[in-house]
């Protein structure tokens, strides 16, 4: 049953239900069972293949940039201790990614534009996995500050090209 809905194409133009050819496709000419046929299930044409590849980066870099500015909750105070972060400082640990990624979006839409989406993204996706794996090796509060800012900088370049290749590519 699976390999006739994947082999047999629906067939117009022509040619009659009673046909062998349209016997071929699961209808019963004999038995008088001439509803139409079912149309082939083309799921993995290669047009196909390309947009589930292109739906699952662009999820992965959607989860990327939120886990990024929010997975720091958890550990904040192991955090704190680790480098040695004040109480009153302890605000920049969000702020140093929100700021540049907030302040960064809409000119990265423009570079996009300009530069061309898929660049940019894979760009801004290159340099999201530099500046996590950066952030994770920092002892100081201001190496930490300056790479999460890298790190917001880099989102913002994931997350304007994000929207703009899953319209371009579903057209």
């Amino acid at each position: 049953m699976i390999a006739r809905l994947f082999s047999c194409k629906y067939r117009r133009g022509g040619r009659q239900q009673g046909t062998k050819e349209f016997a071929a496709c699961g209808n019963n000419a004999e038995s008088g069972d001439v509803s139409p046929p079912t149309p082939s299930l083309n799921l993995l044409l290669p047009s196909n293949v390309r947009v589930i590849v292109l739906a699952i980066c662009l999820a992965f870099g959607n989860l990327v940039s939120s886990l990024l500015s929010n997975s720091l909750f958890v550990k904040l105070d192991v955090l704190a201790d680790d480098l040695n972060i004040e109480e009153t400082n302890l605000q920049w640990v969000f702020n140093s990614f929100q700021l540049p990624f907030a302040c960064l979006v809409l000119v990265s839409g423009k570079a996009a534009d300009v530069l061309g989406k898929k660049r940019v993204f894979l760009v801004g996706a290159s340099a999201n996995v530099i500046a996590t794996l950066i952030t994770g090796f920092m002892k100081n509060s201001t190496g930490f500050f300056a790479c999460r800012a890298f790190a917001g900088v880099a989102s913002a370049l994931l997350m304007a090209c994000n929207f703009a290749l899953r319209r371009h590519e579903t057209k």
